[in-house]
């Protein structure tokens, strides 16, 4: 695997010579495909922060060090992969990684180390000048330190500011002017603040270079400066707040059932997911929790009115009778229980159903996985036609008709309450 790093490395060089789309650098076909449509980009592999937004972000990037997977969660992480559903970006050679995580990474869709980083440094908007000046800055900083009794400490935070800020667009040469005040005031404690920003800051050029939405915390995107507009769109898809949304509105999928149905069942209901979140979540910058729960109280305020209708007793009652009689019930049952079909709907739905019951009754139809996936297909396929039927039988607007629904659909795909 060490001679597949040197193979790797002599292609990319190739690209060095060239100049113009360096997106053909990328071996791995799913990569290129992805790699100009909306997709969020995670600086570490954390297994719970994944599955925390694969309901919400159906592309993911995650950047995965050779210390990152270990065999507690190796099974999560080779489910994760082999659907597609993260892409690993390395950050060491393939010959630093076990050979077990190596072995599926290399499989599967996935960004070299020597991908990333040419791709990266190519990719963020920078000038000559800037990127000269950038260099000058550090090499002023270096002398500043010379002959230092902790001369060492100080080239420690610099070559890390140095390599965190690379390619050193125009926006951060400020930040290297507040470095080098911190070397000339001997403020070591100021300069490591700054090295700790810089990291934030390489996470968010990162995302940035793969046109991807940058994952980061609201505590440390709050410490950013304002350098760009990557920072507002850091906080559109702050993971707290989607999760904190998510939550307050009861479409959370429970983290803790098998990987296979998690997957399934998150890559079903994504979009609509998504679209639910899109009325409450804040989009500008340091937004706070209040507005949040603000908007996500309101809306639950109309869902629990829509709940206490008898109406909804109604058709919790007839759907509740029919259900257990087979997978296909869907939409035209749902509609006939709410007495707003004809009667030939009426007629196919109940058909349906009892056909069904003597299937499963003479052994002819089994109940498996596959046999519950195509019921969860249907019922996600159905949704946007059946929440037409429920906002017409109960009112309320569109918004809550849909969290009242992946509220009733999520919780009968996982067997919780």
């Amino acid at each position: 695997m060490a001679d597949f790093d040197a193979v790797e490395k002599k292609r990319i060089d190739q690209y060095r010579k060239t100049d113009g789309d360096y997106s053909h650098v990328f071996k791995c076909e799913g990569v290129v495909k992805t790699l100009y449509v909306e997709k969020s980009f995670l600086s570490t592999y954390d297994e719970k922060q994944v599955l925390g937004l694969l309901p919400f972000t159906p592309i993911q990037y995650s950047m995965v060090c050779p210390g990152c997977i270990g065999k507690a969660n190796f099974p999560k992480f080779e489910a994760l992969v082999r659907h597609g559903r993260i892409i690993p970006v390395l950050r060491a050679p393939y010959a630093e990684y076990p050979e077990a995580i190596r072995n599926v990474v290399v499989a599967h869709d996935h960004v070299s180390v020597h991908e990333f980083e040419f791709f990266r440094v190519n990719n963020i908007p920078c000038t000559t000048e800037s990127h000269a000046r950038g260099h000058a800055a550090i090499d002023e900083m270096e002398s500043i330190v010379a002959g230092r009794r902790n001369e060492e400490t100080y080239l420690e935070e610099i070559h890390h500011l140095a390599w965190r800020f690379m390619p050193y667009p125009e926006t951060d040469l400020e930040l290297f002017r507040i470095a080098n005040d911190a070397c000339k005031s001997r403020k070591l404690g100021s300069l490591k603040k700054l090295s700790k920003m810089g990291s934030a800051i390489y996470e968010l050029r990162s995302a940035q270079a793969f046109k991807a939405a940058p994952v980061i915390g609201r505590a440390e995107l709050g410490s950013l400066p304002n350098f760009g507009p990557e920072t507002s769109e850091a906080s559109r898809v702050s993971e707290d707040l989607q999760q904190m949304a998510a939550e307050g509105l009861g479409i959370r999928i429970p983290l803790d059932i098998p990987i296979e149905q998690y997957i399934e069942i998150a890559m079903d209901y994504q979009p609509r997911i998504s679209e639910a979140l899109k009325g409450v979540m804040p989009n500008y910058r340091n937004a706070n929790t209040s507005d949040l729960s603000k908007k996500v109280s309101s809306l639950n305020r109309e869902v629990q009115r829509l709940k206490s209708l008898k109406r909804y007793a109604v058709m919790e009652a007839c759907v509740g009778f029919y259900k257990g009689n087979g997978p296909l019930y869907g939409g035209a049952l749902l509609a006939a229980a709410m007495g707003i079909a004809g009667s030939i709907l009426g007629c196919v739905a109940v058909s349906t159903v009892a056909g069904t019951k003597i299937a499963k009754r003479k052994g002819w139809l089994k109940e498996n996985a596959a046999l519950a996936r195509l019921g969860r297909m249907i019922s996600r396929d159905l949704q946007p036609y059946t929440d037409v039927l429920l906002k017409t039988y109960l009112g309320g607007t569109d918004p809550a008709i849909n969290v009242l629904s992946l509220q009733r659909r999520i919780s009968a795909a996982t067997g919780r309450k």
